[in-house]
């Protein structure tokens, strides 16, 4: 019994026949591409040997050794056994029914402990204990997204392993004499961390090793081959075309690079903003970087984050760039901007990809068309650099596209915080994810919003980027002193470091670390935000309606930004009663309103738009409203919210420079029950029944009304640390004791959320399958601690007794069909629906009908089915809560609202 009587792979063939690849064949695949990425690659591979203290070259040929081992466990009787007429006659004996009852990941394990494989790399790896050997087999093996345990039951292994022995032996004896590894690999002993850190890379790489080199395009099946170092030469050329068609080569840097090449079009400014300019002039540092970049809305930060990511790329310190953004909406916005802008940041005559990823992201028309088949050499949509054909730059590789866990691969990456998140969660690929996102500048935008659950996650992302080499750049408009400094410590333990805390009070502020430095770099303001927005409250309800409304009938673009669904459906109400038309935008729009409605802001109120669209627009909506879309008022009312929030939502009031004819006094209306009067736990309440349960700290929304009332104004940028610290800061004012019992019950769901999340999160020191406990599949472990579980309906009308979309079609076949039925989708929280009521009958067998097409997870989705009794009035349906029935109520007015 040879090598060569063991299958890796199969496929039918022609004329019924099976196709077989044969098992040593498919190992040197996968080494042949671990090795053409390193060779591709060489900053990668000086990060890794830098990381152990090893020789780059040496190092080389022990990854590749160990990526020829990566299915090794497709050697035992078990797997084998998958095509019992294909088994060898010797193995059969170890085989039961001919399923396997153990997944070849972990038969791979037992073989290695039995075989006691590790003693192949101790000459390479002196000074490594035995453990610190099987780590690293651990994470070659688990290339199929997460490491597992042998189970205690395995029975068997000795017998059997010693049966393939033979032939497993003379595979490495002979591939590891085509793949050199000269003399020690380490040039000094690495610690355990070292050892840990390099072991979810080492991981990583695998996996990336494993899905090109199974591309099947590339690397045609064979049963057999007569000289294994002829099929290695092979191999080694395969993989440079599988490498090449992936579509994830490094595209060079712009050498002569124009920050102001990067300046928005249509913005009016010819010349960089303090910030910008600050950014193209910081030293940077050939390892991996920090920087934290806070300054006012409007201030050109994506800019500046860009022009710092370019140096990084024009200095070799990575390959790409993907910005994290907290929600799907910011996402798509960024994805827009960064359209026109992004091929600048590469040279003339490079082709790098643009990705969108988020969940929804093949609802943007913009990315699925820009998605092109990585066969083509060159493809249409990568033209020349040409300023005058911005929209056809966009573009990226279908390898690429198909997968969310590759978008870090694109040259730039565009999406959700999330993404990120994932590659430190017990995801499956999440080494994958964090492989690739080592060699991206990381920039995540708003990082003031996010909760503590969401803040421990980012601050681990940042650990294991920097242990990897990679450079981070946050940016925020309004950021506490201890987020800063926690962000900071987390660079510095994912670069092995310790030192003090940072206090600079200046702002705007550029904060850079770096080995050995750190550089608090005061930044002057850009003039046109240099402004003082007067605040004053509004004490009730009726008079925030009689504000908007006078506003708008003089002519002013107003809106209104409540903090809780219901109340701007109700707000909406009251204005419509008042002889209004707003455009209400909330979460609970189906995800095509919500897009249109998105859409028309941008036009109507957006950098572009005329007097006259924007003449009495009034605009209402909920949070989305604050960081979600590039649009300008002249008034505004805000329901009272943290004060960091109300800085962002002030920062959309006067927002675009240059604008004439403004119909509203620059001031910032707040909706507020009154913190200097009588205060009793109900007091946040008396503005609104549903804020309370949004913004839970009650006493620092009563000391965010104190600090913006007793200030009157929001003064930019000089007053705004101040407004901070009065409610975040190190002394904070006083809250009165009425509020304690709500404060003090979100102050510990914070230190809760922290502690879920350092519960879900993975551990860098412990590397790559050292603890498998929280491994999961991919739906169990959220990116998100949600204010309770949420649910997913698709909305549905019955036409002619067939079960349709509630969107009407657009376009023809099956892909129309699956877009629109996703179009047709809003998500609520359970508390409000939970279901819909079971069907029967004729009505069942035409929403089975529906879903017959439907992927086996969407099939779960609760189809609402929508009816009315005639034009002009809403749709309604039935839905199932904790405790009986509701109606729900939906238009493209006011969005999906419950009735009892």
């Amino acid at each position: 019994m040879d090598m060569f009587s063991f299958w890796a792979k199969s496929q039918p063939g022609a004329g019924g026949s099976l196709q077989l690849h044969a098992l040593p064949c498919h190992l040197l695949d996968v080494a042949a591409v671990a090795d053409v990425l390193l060779e591709r690659f060489p900053r990668r591979l000086e990060r890794l040997a830098a990381l152990l203290d090893a020789d780059p070259q040496a190092l080389r040929g022990l990854i590749v050794r160990l990526a020829a081992l990566h299915d090794l466990g497709k050697f035992h009787p078990d797997f084998q056994s998958k095509l019992p007429d294909r088994c060898p006659e010797e193995l059969r004996r170890f085989t039961g029914t001919g399923e396997a009852p153990l997944h070849h990941t972990v038969l791979g394990f037992g073989i290695a402990r039995d075989l006691e494989l590790g003693s192949f790399f101790k000459a390479q790896l002196p000074g490594v204990r035995a453990s610190g050997i099987s780590q690293l087999l651990t994470a070659v093996m688990s290339h199929h997204g997460r490491p597992m345990d042998i189970p205690s039951s395995a029975t068997l292994w000795k017998r059997s392993v010693e049966t393939i022995a033979p032939p497993i032996n003379d595979f490495i004896d002979r591939a590891f004499a085509l793949i050199p590894c000269a003399g020690p690999v380490l040039l000094g002993k690495p610690s355990a961390s070292q050892l840990a850190a390099f072991s979810w890379a080492l991981a990583g790489l695998v996996v990336l090793a494993d899905w090109i080199g199974s591309n099947e395009e590339c690397f045609a099946y064979r049963e057999t081959v007569g000289d294994l170092s002829d099929y290695w030469r092979h191999a080694r050329a395969q993989a440079v075309e599988a490498v090449e068609r992936a579509g994830i080569l490094p595209a060079s840097a712009r050498e002569a690079f124009d920050p102001s090449d990067l300046l928005p079009k249509g913005s009016g400014r010819a010349e960089l903003s303090p910030l910008q300019t600050a950014a193209a002039a910081i030293p940077i540092s050939a390892g991996p970087n920090l920087f934290i970049i806070e300054d006012m809305t409007g201030a050109g930060k994506t800019e500046a984050a860009l022009i710092l990511a370019e140096r990084l790329l024009a200095a070799d310190a990575a390959s790409g760039i993907y910005f994290a953004l907290p929600t799907m909406a910011t996402s798509n916005a960024m994805y827009g901007r960064l359209a026109g802008v992004y091929r600048k940041l590469f040279a003339d005559g490079a082709a790098p990809s643009l990705v969108l990823a988020h969940g929804r992201r093949n609802l943007d028309d913009r990315f699925t068309g820009s998605i092109f088949d990585p066969g083509e050499s060159k493809p249409a949509r990568f033209p020349a650099h040409d300023d005058a054909n911005e929209t056809a730059q966009h573009a990226c590789a279908s390898w690429i596209a198909d997968d969310r866990r590759k978008a870090f691969f694109a040259h730039v990456g565009v999406g959700t915080v999330d993404q990120a998140l994932l590659a430190v969660l017990p995801r499956k690929y999440q080494a994958l994810r964090l492989w690739a996102l080592a060699d991206r500048v990381l920039i995540v935008d708003e990082a003031h919003s996010y909760d503590a659950y969401v803040s421990r996650e980012l601050e681990s992302v940042i650990e294991f980027h920097t242990a990897l080499g990679g450079s981070t750049i946050i940016l925020s408009a309004t950021l506490a002193e201890s987020k800063r400094n926690d962000l900071i410590a987390a660079w510095r333990s994912g670069a092995g470091i310790s030192g003090g805390r940072v206090s600079s009070a200046a702002y705007p502020l550029i904060t850079a670390v770096r080995r050995g430095a750190v550089d608090e770099t005061p930044v002057g303001a850009r003039e046109e935000l240099c402004r003082s927005v007067p605040v004053r409250r509004i004490a009730t309800f009726d008079e925030a309606v009689a504000h908007v409304a006078a506003f708008a009938r003089d002519g002013a673009p107003v809106a209104w930004i409540r903090n809780a669904v219901d109340d701007a459906i109700e707000a909406c109400e009251a204005l419509e009663k008042a002889g209004l038309e707003p455009l209400l935008l909330h979460a609970r729009f189906a995800m095509g309103d919500r897009i249109d409605r998105e859409a028309k802001i941008q036009t109507l109120l957006g950098r572009g738009s005329t007097p006259e669209q924007r003449r009495g627009f009034v605009l209402v909506g909920t949070q989305i409203l604050e960081q979600s879309l590039d649009y300008d008022v002249d008034a505004m009312v805000s329901d009272l919210a943290p004060v960091d929030l109300i800085i962002q939502r002030a920062g959309r009031l006067w927002r675009h420079p240059g604008r004439e004819g403004r119909l509203a006094p620059r001031e910032l209306l707040i909706f507020s029950p009154d913190p200097d009067g009588a205060v009793d736990a109900d007091w946040y309440r008396g503005m609104s029944q549903r804020a309370p349960a949004v913004y839970r700290h009650h006493g620092a929304i009563w000391r965010s009304a104190k600090a913006l009332f007793d200030a009157g104004e929001i003064r930019a940028p000089e007053g705004l640390r101040h407004l901070i610290a009065k409610v975040y800061g190190p002394d904070p004012l006083d809250y009165p004791a009425a509020l304690d019992a709500a404060s003090m019950k979100a102050e510990a769901n914070a230190i809760s959320g922290k502690c879920v999340a350092d519960i879900n999160l993975l551990s860098l020191k412990d590397g790559y399958g050292r603890d498998n406990a929280g491994w999961s599949a991919d739906v169990d472990v959220s990116t998100r601690l949600e204010d309770g579980p949420s649910v997913t309906f698709r909305l549905a009308r019955l036409v002619g007794g067939a079960v349709v979309p509630y969107r009407k079609l657009e376009g023809e076949g099956a892909e129309a069909l699956r877009r629109t039925w996703a179009l047709s989708e809003v998500r609520v929280q359970e508390r409000l629906a939970k279901g819909v009521p079971k069907p029967e009958g004729e009505l069942a067998r035409a929403i089975d009908a529906a879903k017959k097409d439907w992927g086996r997870w969407e099939r779960e989705i609760p189809l609402l089915l929508l009816a009315r009794g005639g034009d002009g009035e809403p749709w309604r349906g039935s839905v199932e809560r904790e405790k009986g029935a509701a109606t729900a109520v939906y238009d493209d007015r006011l969005g999906l609202r419950f009735e009892a």
